[in-house]
């Protein structure tokens, strides 16, 4: 049923793979074709992602956490940039970032 659909796959080592589904055996290995690595970043309430092209794509079944198909309506709600675009995102995030500190004797007391 989900052969030849556009899929969205997230690894055990927090990547995101976004392919099309060629084959699978009982492991729930998978063949990918045209397969990118999904990046992704919210910057001021907006949410961007980029496509690093993979190509051809074989994922081992005890990598894979979670698979679903990718809807329209997910893809224009987060704007696609290039990866350099995205990087330079993060980077002004990282800035605007305040480090927040614990003070755990006084902000954990029920």
């Amino acid at each position: 049923e989900q052969l030849d659909q556009e899929l969205l796959i997230v690894l055990r080592d927090g990547r995101h793979l976004v392919g099309t589904l060629k084959s699978f055996d009982q492991f729930s290995n998978m063949i990918l074709d045209e397969t990118s690595e999904r990046k992704m970043c919210v910057c001021n309430g907006q949410h961007y992602h980029a496509n690093q092209p993979l190509g051809l794509y074989i994922v081992r079944g005890d990598s894979l956490v979670l698979m679903g198909e990718i809807s329209d309506a997910i893809q224009t709600t987060s704007k696609e940039v290039t990866v350099e675009e995205l990087e330079e995102l993060a980077c002004q995030q990282d800035d605007n970032e305040q480090e927040l500190e614990w003070d755990f004797d006084n902000d954990l007391i029920a």
